[in-house]
């Protein structure tokens, strides 16, 4: 932030401050709650149910090969640009 010129402080200030997206918001409830919930607590639960099913590998692989798959999806539809080359190598 220093290097872009922006203005910031070391307070909880949600506009200027370093540490503002700690600051409690009821906006933000719902958000973090479905974050936690629906995809974090899913994710786990779906990740140790098919360790019943497949090799802990297989479980290893899909796990490194969902950055790039994100990725994929995010230049898919148009939230991202696509990876530089430095990003690749």
């Amino acid at each position: 932030m220093t290097v872009s010129g922006e203005h910031f402080t070391l307070s909880s200030d949600p506009h200027v401050g370093l540490w503002g997206w700690v600051t409690p918001r009821l906006d933000r409830l719902a958000t973090e709650v479905w974050l936690v919930l629906i995809c974090n607590v899913g994710g786990i639960v779906g990740y140790i149910a098919a360790m019943k099913y497949f090799e802990p590998l297989v479980i290893s692989c899909c796990q490194n090969v969902n950055p790039i798959l994100s990725s994929i999806f995010s230049v898919m539809l148009g939230v991202d640009p696509p990876p530089t080359p430095l990003a690749v190598f």
